[in-house]
């Protein structure tokens, strides 16, 4: 199914909005249009309303555009309802605005219904929203109405300044792409499961949204964006949904998700030269022979090798002491190793002395101690081990350096963190005290009536980010946009593409140490 969004350029509109579920869009002077399959079943109407069974898939926005309303309205007219709790088959009451049938016939014409119509499609094709289609022709209202093809209704004549687009129409301000590249409109689309009750379903909703609130932005400086989200089935094939998107002309695709239609979506992108940002796994294939695949999430290995290159830049003549635990060694560990010399580190046991730190420290700088495994029990034993030796020996100078995994744990640890002072390298990072960040956070929560959810990376954040980088990107450079680094502001994650190998796509290889000071604040470094 798809649900296109175009943000057409008027002066001064605001966007707020998602079409899925729990989510409303509030309009501005600027015009959405949406575009939804759906059926449509009018049943017996009430004075100044008529009544509407609800579809699957459904939402009240969706409704509510559909008939030329508000969602405030159709709520005002049906206690208790909320978007959250709408279901299929549930009928509710959609206000109405009345219309005489007779002047309508004369000032519009007829449109005799030809087999496979639909009243949703006849209404669009003359860019009537339903409620006036049924008005001009009240037999609608009858509880026994079938919409019949040879059948004749009564089509009112729209003024000019108030007609909406049909699907065909073309946004305001075309496409245009200078000699250096530049785009000031561009089509994107969403490939992510963003209904049902799976889990992955939530995260991505959020993510959405939080695209959606970049599109804005963008619109806000006079940008044209148009937005086809598609509902991504973990067992459905994408190939049909590919076609959509090739026919749509849309120039940057955000997914999929599931692993099983990356290949697929591999060799579409090399195919169309349609780019796609895989926002969440890092474990894509088939970015290694893809030219058009981004992803986002830097895999393990990119992410290990820069963050030991920083590692070095950052530490110069510094001596590392890895704290060996009855874990697992991470890989991290053993890519550092790899790139130190034998006299530049150092091995004890987590259970060391202060005579074992004593007899590494002599004539040493600085200690930087690296616990082998990035468990939160092992983070917890080497913060308390740390502070007992700092206390005993004040003296030696030590900080301790850890994972991305010990940012889910900051809010626990981050005063004991800025006393130890912790580094921690991570490819993105969600600051809870950042002005910046709990703003946008907070008109999240304002916007979608609920937080965003308890995850790390903040999914919301990370669609924000990934959409204001990438169609930034894309509107200043077109296709040629490769590996440059966007000047965008971001709040978790900035995206430092680069190439997977000589034939494929790109990885994202930013990495950051954020220092935890003994100030008790956060420092962001980055190689940038």
């Amino acid at each position: 199914m798809v649900f296109p969004i175009v943000f057409l350029n008027f002066a001064n509109g605001k966007v707020k909005g998602n079409i899925m579920k729990n989510v409303r869009t509030l309009l501005g002077s600027c015009l959405v249009i949406l575009f939804l399959a759906v059926g449509i079943v009018p049943v017996l109407a009430q004075s100044g309303v008529i009544q509407y069974r609800v579809q699957e898939h459904e939402t009240l926005y969706g409704i509510s555009r559909q008939h030329g309303t508000t969602i405030e309205k159709i709520i005002s007219v049906n206690p208790g309802l909320q978007p959250e709790n709408l279901k299929a088959g549930q009928t509710i009451k959609i206000p109405t605005e009345a219309r005489n049938s007779t002047q309508v016939a004369k000032e519009g014409g007829q449109h005799e219904v030809m087999e496979g119509e639909t009243i949703w499609g006849i209404s669009h094709k003359y860019g009537l929203t339903i409620s006036e289609l049924i008005s001009a022709n009240p037999e609608m209202n009858n509880s026994d109405y079938v919409l019949r093809a040879g059948s004749t209704l009564n089509i009112p004549s729209r003024n000019k300044s108030s007609a909406r687009p049909s699907a065909s129409s073309k946004p305001e301000q075309k496409a245009v792409a200078s000699s250096q590249g530049k785009s000031k409109e561009i089509k994107i689309a969403i490939v992510m499961p963003m209904s049902g009750d799976k889990p992955e379903v939530g995260r991505c909703a959020e993510f959405y949204r939080g695209l959606l609130m970049a599109a804005e932005t963008m619109k806000q400086r006079g940008k044209t964006i148009t937005i086809y989200p598609y509902e991504e089935s973990s067992d459905g094939d994408v190939l049909s949904i590919l076609g959509q998107i090739e026919k749509n002309g849309v120039d940057i695709i955000y997914g999929p998700l599931y692993p099983s239609h990356f290949a697929t979506m591999g060799v579409f992108t090399n195919r169309t030269g349609i780019k796609a940002i895989v926002p969440f796994s890092s474990k894509v294939e088939s970015v290694n022979s893809c030219r058009n695949m981004y992803i986002v999430n830097t895999p393990a290995k990119v992410q290990n090798t820069n963050a030991c290159t920083l590692f070095k830049k950052h530490f110069p003549g510094s001596h590392v002491v890895f704290l060996r635990t009855s874990q697992t060694q991470d890989d991290f560990v053993a890519a550092m190793k790899s790139n130190l010399r034998q006299d530049q580190y150092s091995e004890l046991p987590m259970g060391f002395s202060n005579n074992d730190i004593l007899s590494i420290a002599s004539g040493k700088r600085e200690l930087v101690l690296i616990p082998t495994d990035k468990s939160e029990g092992t983070l917890k034993e080497t913060l308390t081990r740390l502070e007992r030796l700092r206390s005993e020996m004040p003296k030696i100078k030590t900080v301790l350096f850890g994972y991305p995994e010990w940012e889910k744990f900051q809010e626990t640890y981050v005063h004991r963190l800025c006393a130890a002072d912790a580094y921690v390298f991570a490819s993105f990072y969600y600051n809870p005290y950042d002005a910046s960040t709990t703003s946008k956070m907070e008109a999240y929560k304002k916007r979608y009536g609920a937080p965003m959810l308890n995850f790390y990376p903040r999914y919301g954040l990370l669609g924000y980010d990934v959409g204001l980088q990438t169609m930034s990107n894309y509107f200043n450079y077109g296709k040629s946009f490769t590996t440059q680094v966007s000047s965008e502001a971001y709040l978790q994650s900035l995206l430092k593409f680069q190439s997977a190998n000589k034939d494929g796509g790109y990885v994202n290889g930013n990495v950051w140490f954020m220092h935890f000071r003994t100030d008790n604040t956060i420092e962001r470094i980055s190689s940038r």
